[in-house]
C-alpha cells in the first residue's frame, strides 16, 4: 500500500537514540487528528510508529495511503482534510497549532498545495470540525497513543536501532475509530437503528 508519511517535529533528544516525552506529548494530537479523518474518509492508515534512521533522525508518522493517480475532485477534498487534520487535532487538543506546520518543507503542507493549490489553513476549520463531531473516538485515540509509548520508547532505547517501531497497528485503529464519519454520526449506530425498524416493522401490533 502506498503511503504518505505525516511527518512532526524530530522526535529525539539530538544525538540519541532516546524520545523525547515532550515531542511525543505535542504529536499525539496531531497525528490523531490525521488519522482520525482518514477514518472518516475511508483512507487506509498502516500505522502510526516511530521511523527511526539515525541517532539524529527519529520521527513519529502515520503511514497513510496516497490519492490515487486520477482523484476526483472528493477524493482531492478529503486528502486535503487529512491533511489539515493533524494542525487541526493540535487546535482541539490545545487550542493552538505549532507554526512549524507552515514551514514549506511540512509533507502535509505540499500535499494541499498539489491537490488544491492552496493551504493548510484553508481547510483547517472544516478539519477541526470533523474533529470535534468525533471527539470521543479522538480523545480514545490519543489516549491509545500515550498508553503505547512506554513499551515503545523502552524498546527503540533498548534496541538503539533504526527501523520502524509501530505504536499503533491497523488492527489498533479499526477498534478504536470504527464507524467514524465526517459529520460524526456513527454508521454502526445507523445500522443498528435500521435493524431496529426492520424488527419493529415485523412485529405484530397489539390490539386493544
Amino acid at each position: 500500500m502506498p503511503c504518505a508519511r505525516r511527518l512532526c517535529t524530530s522526535a529525539f533528544t539530538i544525538g540519541s537514540m532516546k524520545p523525547n516525552d515532550e515531542v511525543f506529548e505535542q504529536s499525539v494530537p496531531h497525528e490523531a487528528g490525521h488519522v482520525l479523518l482518514a477514518y472518516c474518509f475511508r483512507i487506509p492508515v498502516k500505522h502510526i510508529a516511530y521511523r527511526i534512521r539515525s541517532e539524529f533522525d527519529g520521527r513519529i508518522i502515520s503511514a497513510i495511503a496516497n490519492p490515487s493517480a486520477m482523484p476526483s475532485d472528493e477524493e482531492k477534498r478529503a486528502h486535503c482534510l487529512v491533511a489539515s487534520a493533524g494542525m487541526a487535532g493540535e487546535v482541539v487538543a490545545t487550542g493552538v497549532y505549532d507554526r512549524a506546520n507552515l514551514d514549506p518543507r511540512n509533507p502535509d503542507k505540499r500535499v494541499v498545495h498539489v491537490l488544491a493549490s492552496a493551504g493548510l489553513t484553508d481547510f483547517l476549520q472544516p478539519a477541526q470540525e470533523i474533529i470535534v463531531k468525533n471527539k470521543e473516538a479522538f480523545d480514545a485515540l490519543c489516549s491509545a497513543i500515550r498508553e503505547r509509548y512506554p513499551e515503545i520508547k523502552a524498546r527503540i532505547i533498548s534496541s538503539a536501532q533504526p527501523g520502524i517501531y509501530p505504536l499503533l497497528v491497523t488492527e489498533d485503529l479499526d477498534k478504536i475509530l470504527a464507524g467514524v464519519t465526517p459529520s460524526g454520526k456513527a454508521k454502526a449506530a445507523r445500522k443498528q437503528s435500521k435493524v431496529k425498524r426492520a424488527r419493529k416493522a415485523k412485529s405484530p401490533r397489539k390490539r386493544s
